[in-house]
């Protein structure tokens, strides 16, 4: 799964279960996961090259 697809079946997951997206964690390492870091409450970047947190600080590493 990949991009935007890791959002949607994030989201698919919270309204199934009744779960605030807002109280969800992800983790990414690719800039195609940034839809689904921006889904969730807590999104956090692991082993980037620090570019992509310059321009996303809702996304935390």
């Amino acid at each position: 799964m990949i991009g935007e697809n890791k959002a949607y079946a994030i989201l698919e997951y919270c309204v199934r279960n009744g779960v605030d997206p807002a109280d969800c964690i992800a983790f990414g390492d690719h800039e195609s996961d940034l839809p689904m870091l921006e889904a969730v409450g807590g999104g956090f970047w692991v082993r980037t090259s620090g570019e992509i947190e310059q321009h996303r600080p809702s996304v935390r590493t």
